[in-house]
């Protein structure tokens, strides 16, 4: 698996991969997240290397192409990209429509299959979108309330001050 990103939401699912014994590949930009991701024991790579070795990809970053052309052309039969970040611009779509000879939506729910020229199939999760909202499995609006609340009512974290 590759967690590109290793912010607050990147750690978490790297670290929850681990856990269910995925083998965890870390792709991370900022070199003191990059070391953080290094010395809790992931492997880290840029994500050029990452691409042909991944079979699931979460993108957990915030940025632009995250995940684009050339990364898409060189990843594995049947791998699986999910966005997992704050914008639906962190997989390049646009690409993977570019290089795709066929799209399939809907192959299961929210999964969208693209058909290579190669002959290879990227699974593309929620159309790029922040999959655990597109998707409707994860965080909820009532999950995040508790957690909302508690914040709002510690001292100094109404009213906008962080």
């Amino acid at each position: 698996m590759v967690v590109a990103g290793f912010g607050a939401s990147g750690r978490g699912v790297a670290e929850y991969a681990r856990g269910f014994g995925a083998q965890v590949i870390v792709t991370e930009i900022d070199p003191v997240r990059a070391l953080d991701a290094s010395l809790r024991g992931f492997r880290v790579l840029p994500m050029a290397q990452a691409a042909p070795a991944g079979e699931v990809f979460v993108t957990a970053t915030g940025s632009v192409d995250v995940i684009n052309a050339d990364h898409l052309a060189v990843m594995r039969d049947g791998a699986i990209l999910a966005n997992a970040g704050h914008f639906d611009v962190e997989i390049d779509v646009r690409a993977l429509h570019g290089l795709a000879v066929a799209v399939h939506p809907d192959v299961r729910p929210h999964v969208d299959a693209y058909e290579l020229a190669s002959g290879r199939t990227l699974l593309l999760l929620a159309e790029g979108r922040v999959v655990n909202l597109v998707a409707a499995e994860g965080q909820s609006p009532r999950g995040d309330g508790p957690g909302l609340r508690h914040r709002g009512a510690r001292p100094g974290l109404a009213g906008g001050q962080y």
